[in-house]
């Protein structure tokens, strides 16, 4: 039987300070913080305080509705 469950996550685009929207789309692809630790399945030590980069790189799956939040 296949899961036909679907989790949406919320993206911001940046800090306030620049707009990271061109990149996530033209990309495909979602950057998160902080990323002065290194890669985080590199480092997952590093990141212990940082819970939404380990739910990031541990839950989302392919399927799963990716909110852009801009501005």
């Amino acid at each position: 039987m296949r899961n036909l469950e679907v989790n949406y996550w919320y993206v911001a685009d940046g800090d306030g300070r620049r707009s990271y929207s061109d990149i996530f789309l033209r990309f495909g692809v979602m950057l998160i913080g902080p990323g002065d630790l290194g890669d985080y399945f590199e480092n997952r030590r590093a990141y212990r305080d940082h819970y939404y980069v380990h739910r990031f790189a541990n839950e989302v799956k392919p399927g799963d509705m990716i909110i852009l939040k801009q501005g």
